[in-house]
């Protein structure tokens, strides 16, 4: 295949339409981040991994290091989380970020060693049942390929025998995307990762009839999972910040890429995104980041909200984002956007405390500035394996500084760690008689349910109110409440009742 049958449409159709723009502009407005992907992809070219790039699914503190061949399907410390966020190749975009802020040319050839390799040793069938070829990763190198290769597009070391085997495998991985992907998984996180990557490997190759047959179902399934994941608050059902975030990163390129080609969106789907955008500045922290509720890490969420700023012309989400186009929007969008985005007015928020009543999540908020005071009290319906045991849970930011915290997740090893965070002892809740309220048998799957009741929500303008319970315990005849009183700026009391007969332990 030559290079102008696989670029066949204007740089504009897809990501990455000024890469030496942006690597001009990351130097100017971004040095942290470039030093940082430039350490990762040194890393990379000596066969070294380390997962701690912000928005890693899986995280990782120390470093592997392969002395010869790499090994695709290691699973360190017993640990198969590693084995799925090293075949997702985030490090290859990395490299191509590498090449245009250096124009080393080793940065090139270790991602042709590297995807060669993979290519060459990685069959479809027979590695791991749960391996490189797992469909949530099949579905993220729909992502990460597509938008490295472009790159690496005006390397001299890029060959049309290697670019027809890249599109041939490109398209194994819409195949194989589309014979077993989405529509048993429209409620969870997956079915968005898969499609959107289904949609990615669409706009990427040539057009043909194939392209126009993953696009459109890709699409469809987009649209059917939305409707059933993302709540009409615009928090999506799993309750974690991070998988939130995760698929509204995933919608926001669709987005991105269905108006770069002329193709029409369902108006419903496009408002949905607007309004998980706007479910981040709601729960967004005085310092950037977002709540490590549930299985999420502690992520500045701004550059999110910067992507939901640009695409819907919003300027309370320019007001909640960055000032100017955040590292990877700068790469992904290009000149012509960041200028845009420049321009776009900022707009303060028409509101403090809020409510996202139909997730269950509560913010009380003194104001938008850096040393605010917040406190979140959650008390929502239990989702997939991502959600944890924190009923009535309370963080507490104080002068912008985090007082009562979430643990948030650190692993997802069927291990003691897992469970103390996950339950209901690894929060800021109530225990009756030392028991929990929620169980948990293993790392994902909960035995035990507790259905929250009585929320309420209100506002004024010397305090706020918001309780709610839940009854966990209603089978032993306790229902257990929470109430809490914001007395503005600094003072809260929070009001535990419990309703029992006999005696009880209450903690």
């Amino acid at each position: 295949m030559r290079m102008e049958q696989y670029f066949d449409r204007p740089d504009s159709c897809y990501f990455v339409p000024d890469p030496e723009w942006a690597a001009s502009y990351s130097r100017e407005n971004w040095e942290k981040e470039v030093k940082h992907i430039l350490r990762v992809a040194d890393e990379v070219c000596e066969n070294t991994f380390l997962f701690d790039l912000d928005w890693d699914m899986e995280r990782t503190c120390e470093p592997v290091t392969f002395r010869e061949d790499v090994d695709w399907c290691c699973i360190p410390d017993e640990d198969p989380e590693f084995v799925w966020q090293f075949n997702r190749h985030r490090f290859f975009i990395c490299l191509g970020q590498a090449w245009q802020l250096t124009g080393d040319e080793k940065y090139v050839r270790n991602f042709l060693r590297l995807i060669h390799d993979w290519m060459d040793r990685i069959p479809m069938e027979g590695i791991m049942q749960m391996g490189p070829w797992r469909m949530l990763e099949t579905g993220l190198r729909g992502e990460t390929w597509t938008k490295a290769i472009r790159y690496f597009r005006n390397s001299s070391l890029l060959t049309e025998e290697f670019i027809d085997k890249f599109a041939g495998y490109l398209r194994l991985h819409a195949k194989r995307l589309e014979e077993k992907g989405g529509d048993e998984r429209l409620q969870s996180n997956w079915c968005i990762l898969e499609s959107s990557g289904l949609f990615e490997i669409a706009m990427a190759l040539p057009q043909d009839e194939d392209t126009r047959r993953w696009a459109s179902l890709a699409l469809r399934r987009i649209r059917d999972s939305v409707r059933v994941q993302v709540y009409e608050d615009g928090s999506q059902w799993e309750q974690s910040p991070m998988y939130h975030n995760e698929v509204f990163h995933c919608l926001c390129c669709v987005v991105y890429l269905a108006r770069a080609n002329g193709i029409r969106l369902d108006p419903g789907l496009e408002e949905t995104v607007h309004r998980m955008a706007l479910a981040d500045v709601i729960w967004r922290k005085p310092d950037g980041c977002q709540f490590i509720q549930g299985d999420s890490d502690e992520v500045d969420l701004r550059d999110k909200i910067t992507m939901g700023a640009w695409l819907f012309r919003d300027p309370v989400l320019k007001y909640a984002g960055f000032d100017r186009m955040d590292f990877e929007g700068a790469w992904d969008f290009g000149r012509k956007a960041s200028l845009e985005y420049r321009s776009l007015p900022a707009e303060k928020p028409g509101f403090t405390s809020a409510c996202l009543k139909d997730s269950g999540n509560y913010y009380l908020r003194e104001s938008w500035e850096e040393n605010a005071n917040l406190l979140h009290f959650t008390c929502g319906a239990m989702s997939t394996g991502h959600c944890h045991g924190d009923k009535l849970h309370v963080d507490l930011v104080l002068n912008g500084e985090d007082v009562l915290v979430d643990g948030g997740r650190s692993t997802y090893k069927d291990i003691l760690l897992r469970f103390e965070l996950k339950g209901n002892m690894g929060h800021n809740t109530t225990i009756v008689d030392k028991k929990p309220f929620t169980t948990f048998t293993d790392s994902w799957d909960t035995r035990k349910l507790s259905l929250p009741v009585n929320r309420s929500f209100h506002t004024g303008k010397k305090a706020e109110f918001v309780q709610g319970g839940h009854l966990g315990y209603i089978s032993e005849g306790i229902f257990v409440n929470r109430r809490i009183i914001w007395i503005k700026p600094d003072i809260y009391l929070i009001n535990d009742q419990f309703y029992a007969t006999g005696e009880h332990e209450y903690r």
